[in-house]
């Protein structure tokens, strides 16, 4: 009987190991949720910030060509408006 209940007392501590592992899972579980929410929004966030970036990018590339072609233009056009 004393052997019997030494294995009942064993098993009484395994299920509540058990039981603390499981609880232990599921906190992770819902921790590694928020995680994963929050790096998609920073995911999001930056690729906002990558797509206005590159948006002054383009203007400014824009802006200096266009800026360059005026002065080429201003440089071909001069000559024949001072009648050089």
């Amino acid at each position: 009987m004393d052997h019997s209940n030494d294995t009942l007392v064993a098993l009484g501590r395994l299920e509540g190991k058990l039981d603390v592992l499981v609880t232990m899972h599921g906190q992770q579980s819902v921790r590694i949720d928020s995680l994963e929410a929050r790096t998609n929004n920073n995911e999001i966030a930056i690729a906002g910030i990558t797509a206005t970036a590159a948006q002054g990018r383009d203007w400014t590339a824009t802006g200096i060509s266009v800026v360059a072609a005026l002065a080429a233009v201003g440089a071909i056009i001069t000559p024949f408006l001072l009648g050089a």
